[in-house]
Formats: C-alpha cells, structure tokens, sequence
C-alpha cells in the first residue's frame, strides 16, 4: 500500500493517531530529546503574540494560530495560496525584495512595513520580522509579523516634526 505525502508537509508533525505508528515521514526524531525539542519548539511557535510564517517559493507552508488569526485564513487555506494573494500589489515587490535579500544572505533589513488584505476584506498594516531558515531541507523565510495597523493609522496623523518630536521625548524617558 503506498503511502500519501502532503502536499506541504509539517516538520513540526510528530504526532501520530497510533503511537506505535512510525513518526512523520518528513522528520525522524533520533532520539526522545530531539522529539522533545522539536515538540517544544511547535508550542513555543504556536504561542506567540506574533503572527508566524513559513515561506519558500513565494507560497506559504506552515502559520501559527495568530497568523491565522491575523489574515483570517485557516492553514490549509494559506497553505493553498501564495504571497501576491495576500499582499497588496503595491508592496508585493518589497516583500518580495526582502525575501530574497534574506535567503541571499545580503544584507538586508531585517524589518519592514507593508499592507496585506485579510480574508474578510480589510487591509492590515503589519511589521515583518524575517530571517533565511530551512523548510523540508530546502530555504525558506521565516516570517514574524505583527499587526501595527493602529499604529501606522496614528503615525500617519501627526505631522513629522511632531512625531520626530514624541519620539525624542519617549527615548529621553519622559
């Protein structure tokens, strides 16, 4: 009998309905602290106040609850798209830059801002956190986002001097 593979395997999967059943095809835990590591990791991603991604030829392969959360989109629905069906068209190609500037291992910015349209129709503003990873033994970016929606709504408000002028006054401790 052969056996089906997903389409966009988890390496994170090590649970089995069996436990006598082999573990996940995709990693092999060579040992109990290696399975507890890894099983320690997916809480700890799982958990996290910020929206977390996996992103490897521009399609998406693993989110966390709060990204889910975040683009209103379940992980088998975002696993089934790619970035240009998430991102607005006029920061697709920074996003896209940043990726690759990433994976290349230039030296990139390790932070940028952009909107994305979520499922039920708003856009979002968010903040990406990104860093070159392995995904299924091949490069990836993992993706940390946070929403900064309200913020960017503030920021837009203020005129410059004022806003260069709050800033001074928070980092004086005031």
């Amino acid at each position: 009998m052969s056996k089906t593979v997903p389409t966009h395997p988890d390496p994170f999967a090590n649970e089995s309905p069996n436990p006598a059943a082999e573990k996940s095809e995709v990693l092999k835990p060579a040992d109990a602290r290696t399975a507890d590591l890894i099983s320690g990791f997916r809480r700890m991603i799982e958990r996290v106040s910020d929206a977390v991604l996996v992103i490897q030829d521009n399609c998406f392969q693993f989110a966390n609850p709060k990204a889910e959360a975040l683009l209103g989109y379940s992980q088998a629905e975002l696993t089934a798209s790619n970035l240009n069906q998430i991102i607005l068209p006029e920061d697709l190609d920074l996003v896209l830059r940043r990726s690759a500037e990433c994976l290349n291992a230039e030296n990139h910015q390790h932070s940028c801002t952009f909107k994305i349209g979520v499922k039920n129709g708003d856009t979002r503003w968010v903040e990406m956190q990104a860093e070159a990873s392995t995904w299924c033994e091949r490069p990836a970016t993992l993706c940390f986002l946070r929403d900064v929606t309200e913020t960017s709504s503030f920021r837009r408000k203020i005129p410059s001097g004022c806003e260069l002028h709050l800033r001074g006054a928070h980092d004086a401790g005031s």
